[in-house]
């Protein structure tokens, strides 16, 4: 059986891994949305295949010899009836921080996709959403997930105690988030806090030894320049069931720092065609969202633009960044909240207070993955949000100078 991670192929039989089964218990974060839906802690199971570093994978030793893992785990979220259970698979990295012979100290980032068995369509209790009649029984539908396919995010510190031949206790601590990236509404998504306990299992201990630290012969680029062209589609309101386009074009501009990391400096233009959808008035009303006050279909408001910092780790052909952006053209900020532009005017700068959970406001943010296919041609995927909130996916294709 064969893996293929960051352009390097795994060979199951070839390989010296770890199994790992841990138990899994947490708390959902709160939030005015996700509130009513939370009952009882999450708990679930995770089993891993880790696949231990090899020196002739270089980009192994690169990250301080770390492991590479594939993970399957079921979740209960705590509430039968409206959030039911998740089932996530995901790689991810085990990054060393301290190894001692008795005591492993890592950091886990990962990312991959996730299966939920309760969602808005198959909770709903045919009511508008979160408007309930005081008489009644209070039957909030499932407002956290719009479809049963889901990304899946997961940032953890781990802990690894060697306790016998073969055998280590493990544990850890971390973030794991569900959401669709408001493809289909409704998509408020949960973040958990999540602690995981269990044992692991290295069947070949005798005959492996952790390589040496070994300099890397590799060169590298200082200077790099991407422009990625991006597609996709999205819903802006559950009720509306209707589907919108939006791309983007990001120009960027990257120094490397070291083997690992590279830090830049972008360009993005964003087109979002929700903000054609007219939801103010009582002519030629579209949508019944109340979040940005849109009297008239205009196509100026569709689009954004801004500039990004952009920190990324480079992880062989696989680039995964967070990047941080600041609105220069933004016709939406004076359009939200909804209640204060329905008053009249508003004239923002670039920078202004606001609340998230009734505006954009002037940050955005992009979870960013990028492969390089060839030395210049780049597949890459985003997740675009203003702070926690999800705005669109966006597939992309690029060019790498």
């Amino acid at each position: 059986m064969l893996f293929s991670v960051a352009g390097v192929q795994l060979a199951l039989a070839d390989c010296f891994y770890k199994v790992k089964a841990e138990y899994l218990m947490g708390q959902i974060m709160r939030g005015t949305r996700i509130d009513p839906l939370i009952e009882r802690p999450v708990m679930g199971a995770e089993l891993a295949l880790e696949f231990q570093p090899e020196a002739s994978h270089q980009w192994m030793m690169d990250y301080n010899r770390a492991s590479l893992g594939v993970a399957a785990a079921y979740l209960n979220l705590g509430n039968n009836e409206k959030l039911g259970n998740a089932f996530a698979l995901y790689p991810y990295l085990n990054i060393p921080l301290v190894r001692t012979p008795h005591f492993i100290l890592g950091l886990k980032p990962g990312a991959g996709i996730s299966l939920v068995d309760r969602y808005y369509a198959n909770t709903s209790d045919n009511r508008t959403l979160g408007i309930q009649n005081a008489a009644e029984p209070q039957n909030i539908a499932n407002s956290a997930f719009g479809s049963v396919l889901n990304v899946y995010f997961t940032g953890a510190v781990t802990m690894e105690f060697p306790i016998s031949k073969g055998f280590s206790l493990s544990a850890s601590y971390g973030w794991n988030h569900i959401s669709n990236g408001s493809f289909i509404q409704p998509n408020s998504g949960i973040n958990m806090f999540n602690a995981q306990v269990g044992l692991v299992y290295f069947p070949h201990y005798e005959q492996y030894s952790l390589p040496e630290k070994t300099p890397s012969d590799r060169t590298y680029k200082r200077f790099s320049f991407d422009v990625i062209a991006s597609g996709g589609a999205r819903q802006l309101y559950y009720v509306d069931n209707k589907f919108f386009g939006i791309a983007s074009l990001s120009v960027g501009a990257y120094y490397r720092c070291a083997k690992i990391f590279q830090i830049g400096l972008g360009a993005d233009a964003f087109y979002d065609g929700v903000y054609a959808n007219v939801n103010a008035g009582t002519a030629d009303r579209t949508s019944a969202f109340k979040f940005t006050y849109l009297e008239e279909s205009r196509v100026e408001n569709c689009f954004r633009a801004g500039l990004s910092v952009r920190p990324e780790l480079v992880i062989g052909r696989l680039t995964a960044g967070l990047h941080f952006g600041v609105y220069l053209y933004d016709p939406i900020k004076n359009l939200e909240p909804y209640s204060e532009a329905q008053k009249g005017p508003l004239n923002k700068g670039i920078f202004y207070r606001y609340d998230i959970n009734k505006s954009d406001g002037w940050l955005y943010t992009r979870a960013s993955l990028k492969y390089e296919v060839t030395p210049h041609l780049l597949l890459a995927i985003g997740l675009k949000t203003h702070l926690q909130r999800a705005e669109f996916i966006e597939w992309g294709i690029g060019y790498r100078f």
